[in-house]
C-alpha cells in the first residue's frame, strides 16, 4: 500500500516572484517577436519615416496586450503551468482541486494586474494570508501548489 500523499508546502512569495520574472521574459520575447513580424509585414522600418499610421500602431498595441494574455490563458487552462511555473515547480489549480477553467484563468490574469498595481500589495498579501494566497488567487478561486520533485532514475 502506498503511503498517503501529503500536500506540498505552500508556495513562498520568493518562488512566486521568481516564476513571474521568468514569465515576464517569455512575454517580452512574445511581444518582441510580434513587433518584429509586424515591422516586416508593414514593409520594414525604412518604408516610411513616420512609421505605421494610427491604425497600425493600435493593432500593434492590441497585439502587445492580447498575446501575453493568451500565453497565460493557454498555459493555465492546459496543465496549470507556465514556463516559469514549470521551472520553479509550481502548479495552478482551482480551489476545488479541478483543473483551471479558461474563465478562471482569464479572471486570474486580469486580477493579477490589480495585484501588481499598488506596489505589488496583492502579492505581499500572500505573506499574511493563512493559505498563502495572493489577491488574484482569491479573486479567481485558484491557488498555487508546489510540485514534488520527480524521482531520479537509476543510471
Amino acid at each position: 500500500m502506498a503511503p498517503a500523499s501529503r500536500p506540498e508546502p505552500r508556495v513562498s512569495l520568493l518562488r512566486r516572484l521568481a516564476a513571474a520574472l521568468y514569465d515576464a521574459l517569455v512575454c517580452a520575447a512574445i511581444v518582441l517577436g510580434a513587433g518584429i513580424l509586424f515591422t516586416l509585414l508593414m514593409g520594414g522600418a525604412t518604408s516610411d519615416l513616420h512609421g505605421p499610421g494610427p491604425a497600425g500602431r493600435a493593432l500593434l498595441l492590441t497585439a502587445s496586450a492580447v498575446l501575453p494574455l493568451g500565453y497565460f490563458l493557454l498555459s493555465w487552462s492546459r496543465g496549470g503551468q507556465t514556463i516559469g511555473m514549470r521551472s520553479w515547480r509550481i502548479r495552478l489549480v482551482s480551489d476545488d482541486g479541478a483543473p483551471v477553467s479558461p474563465r478562471a484563468a482569464f479572471i486570474r490574469t486580469i486580477s493579477a494586474l490589480l495585484s501588481w498595481l499598488p506596489v505589488g500589495l496583492g502579492f505581499w498579501w500572500s505573506l499574511a494570508d493563512p493559505r498563502g494566497r495572493a489577491w488574484h488567487d482569491r479573486i479567481s478561486a485558484t491557488h498555487l501548489e508546489r510540485v514534488a520533485k520527480a524521482p531520479q532514475r537509476a543510471r
